[in-house]
């Protein structure tokens, strides 16, 4: 998998269609490789300070937790438990980094940073208590795990159907070869694959 020539929106896209369908180790640790590469450092507070070209590489860091899970452990002696529970550690720290970065950027509505910081108030305190059998950890209602789940499910639909609709714009301007400045439904070519660029953070 070689990358010299490519733009940095074609490494990315290379390296996740490596995730999306390989399961062969030396392919995956490429795609770490180069999403290690591609992640933008980040110093703003709004999605508007960032441009364009950095958006669509906001979510490498994201997607090196996919590639983390991915990696096969196994050795010429069976599973390798010590290096799974690495590589899930590692992929856990790659999303709670990418969650951060949403936050910092209001990226992130009320709802999901309510949620994130819930379940990170829930795992906090699971970690101080230990596992010490005469303390009860904390855990999450039968009714709060519902509303969570009604809740992603919207909230996946919703966006869903966003890149659905831009994406259905976007296949119409390169149709009709409509030029990158101008508009069509109140975008021009990079508003649109801004939008679709945010669409597919959340």
């Amino acid at each position: 998998m070689t990358f010299n020539n490519e733009s940095p929106s074609a490494q990315l896209g290379v390296a996740l269609a490596s995730i999306e369908n390989s399961n062969d180790k030396i392919e995956l640790q490429n795609s770490i490789s180069t999403l290690t590469q591609l992640t933008p450092k980040v110093s703003a507070s709004c999605t508007d300070d960032i441009s364009t070209a950095q958006i669509e590489l906001l979510s490498a860091s994201y997607h090196l937790g996919r590639a983390y899970l991915k990696l096969p452990t196994y050795t010429s002696d069976g599973p390798d438990s010590l290096g799974r529970k690495r590589n899930v550690i590692t992929a856990n720290e790659y999303f709670d980094k990418y969650m951060r970065m949403c936050e910092e950027i209001a990226l992130l509505d009320d709802d999901v940073v309510k949620e994130y910081h819930l379940l990170l108030d829930l795992i906090d305190s699971s970690a101080d208590k230990g596992s010490s059998s005469c303390s009860s950890n904390p855990k999450l209602t039968a009714g709060q795990i519902r509303e969570m789940k009604i809740g992603r499910y919207q909230r996946k639909k919703t966006v869903d159907d966003s890149i659905k609709k831009l994406e259905g714009l976007q296949e119409r301007r390169s149709r009709l070869g409509i030029e990158a400045d101008e508009e069509m439904e109140g975008l021009d070519g990079e508003g649109l694959r801004r939008d679709l660029g945010l669409e597919r953070l959340v």
